[in-house]
């Protein structure tokens, strides 16, 4: 085929194989889906926003875990503000979210400081408290 010039899309002769680029293109499709899958599986937590940035066990650690719970409680502690609520719940509800903002503030405070320090192998919040020890 001295010449002779293929055009996009043509198939190209390999030996007595013929693939056609559409075809490579595909296959490299499809490599890529395979690549990408092995990566996840086999990447470690905390890469690319999976998983912690600290040591487990540690106090920032223990924050980074606590903090998406404090977000949910005080969703679910506003929600039940926008129902019927008498003034004594409204008042609980309305200190634990107090409480609850508090925490976050805080716990955010031991992220940001990168307090690696032995934590006190807990992750949650206590609603009835503006302290986090």
């Amino acid at each position: 085929m001295q010449g002779s010039r293929q055009s996009p899309g043509e198939a190209v002769p390999i030996e007595g194989v013929v693939i056609g680029v559409p075809t490579l293109v595909i296959t490299f499709a499809g490599i890529s889906v395979i690549l990408g899958i092995i990566w996840f599986f086999t990447r470690k937590p905390g890469h690319f926003g999976g998983g912690a940035r600290f040591p487990a066990g540690t106090r920032a650690f223990e924050s980074e875990m606590s903090l998406p719970l404090l977000a949910r409680l005080i969703e679910a502690r506003e929600r039940a503000l926008l129902g019927p609520v008498d003034d004594a719940e409204r008042a609980k509800l309305t200190t634990q979210i107090a409480n609850l903002r508090n925490q976050a503030v805080l716990h955010q405070a031991v992220i940001d400081a990168g307090d690696v320090s032995p934590g006190r192998m807990s992750i949650g919040a206590n609603p009835d408290s503006d302290q986090i020890d």
